[in-house]
């Protein structure tokens, strides 16, 4: 399952050609298993201005299954981006 960071969500919705965000159009496309981190969440749509980005951002981002990270999650994350 892949995981997006807010980042690469905020360029997606902002419409910003990046390799990250191709990557996710790629996904997105061919239907590849998805998930998503509920801080994520908060952290993408606390940046829109507007009513009908923000709820078209909801309705992408809560379709997706939600990951309850564990702390162990976390280590294993921390041990991969080292």
């Amino acid at each position: 399952m892949m995981i997006v960071d807010s980042n690469t969500w905020a360029d997606f919705f902002n419409g910003t050609e990046t390799p990250y965000v191709q990557r996710l159009d790629i996904a997105l496309d061919r239907e590849e298993d998805l998930g998503v981190v509920p801080i994520i969440i908060t952290e993408v749509l606390q940046g829109f201005r507007s009513d009908t980005s923000f709820r078209r951002a909801r309705q992408v981002l809560v379709s997706l299954p939600i990951i309850h990270p564990t702390v162990e999650c976390h280590v294993r994350a921390a041990t991969m981006f080292r």
